[in-house]
């Protein structure tokens, strides 16, 4: 399974900084150490993978709320949420785990996620909190499954990012010349922007810089 669950790699950013590349690491360590561990042990994969998917979604948050301020800004005018002056302006990726799980994935209306997925991602929420998060005798039986759920909605997900890539397209294309090197310059020009390899492979940003290299 770990082969194809490299794809959330996909949806990290290119530049992050040492304490996310690390915690990534050992989140990524313990999938692989669990789902070569056999059968008694493969189904806890879904905790570490449940808490990459998580991070990646919150990385997509950040980035919403700085491209989108304004709009972003009033997502929580209507929301009692616990520390609220922080998540108005956040700085971390990590800030959002002050949000509650189920709240996370409605943020993404704000790209025009529709209402189904939405709802898929709080299923997977659910089912990893009735089966893995307590001691209440529950095994994540489907785990391979719900894996590739995990997967599926980061790739719908990522769709939703094209057009925010496409504006951030049009202002790099004049920018960038035949000479330089795009892997330098997107390193340097745009290490804060939170793009992903997955931004790369549609849209615009694919036509200005084709495709970034291996993300694992």
């Amino acid at each position: 399974m770990h082969e194809e669950a490299a794809e959330i790699h996909k949806y990290f950013p290119i530049r992050k900084n040492p304490v996310e590349e690390e915690y990534i690491k050992h989140l990524w360590y313990a999938f692989l150490t669990l789902d070569s561990a056999g059968e008694f042990v493969q189904p806890f994969t879904m905790m570490p993978f449940h808490l990459l998917f998580m991070l990646a979604l919150q990385y997509k948050a950040l980035r919403i709320a700085k491209e989108m301020g304004r709009d972003y800004a009033t997502a929580f005018t209507i929301r009692n949420i616990r520390d609220i002056e922080m998540l108005r302006q956040p700085t971390s990726v990590f800030d959002f785990s002050l949000l509650q799980e189920r709240t996370l994935p409605d943020l993404f209306r704000l790209v025009n996620l529709d209402e189904k997925l939405i709802s898929k991602i709080k299923k997977l929420v659910s089912y990893r909190n009735e089966n893995l998060a307590h001691a209440n005798g529950g095994i994540a039986r489907e785990f391979n499954l719900k894996i590739i759920e995990y997967l599926e909605c980061l790739r719908l997900i990522q769709k939703k990012f094209i057009s925010l890539n496409d504006n951030l397209a049009d202002i790099y294309k004049g920018k960038i010349t035949a000479e330089d090197d795009k892997n330098e310059f997107i390193e340097t020009r745009l290490f804060d922007s939170l793009l992903c390899p997955g931004d790369f492979e549609e849209g615009s940003l694919n036509g200005v810089f084709g495709l970034v290299g291996s993300y694992v």
